[in-house]
């Protein structure tokens, strides 16, 4: 699996930074699917992020209460089109 983090400042909004991700998100065309947590990152919000009509799957995790945001692509999920909307997402989270 491949990872890439996002930098996040530690004294963000919580429910502002969850409102972009999912507007950006929208914006980039991706259908996005329920809001998970993972087991291991306690009080986080996961997302499945996938493109209509074709394969792959990006995933995104938000903990809130360690400042992190990452995306995570699984080898067998693998898609040309999640490199280019992994930039132009992160771009979208950092302003």
């Amino acid at each position: 699996m491949d990872t890439t983090e996002i930098d996040i400042p530690t004294t963000h909004d919580p429910a502002a930074l969850i409102a972009r991700i999912e507007r950006a998100a929208i914006i980039e065309g991706l259908d996005i699917g329920e809001r998970l947590t993972l087991r291991t990152c306690p009080g986080s919000i996961h997302w499945h992020l996938r493109r209509p009509g074709v394969k792959g799957v990006l995933e995104l995790t938000y903990w809130p209460s360690q400042s992190r945001l990452w995306f995570a692509v699984h080898t067998n999920r693998r898609a040309a089109w999640i490199a280019p909307s992994i930039e132009r997402l992160r771009a979208s989270f950092q302003q």
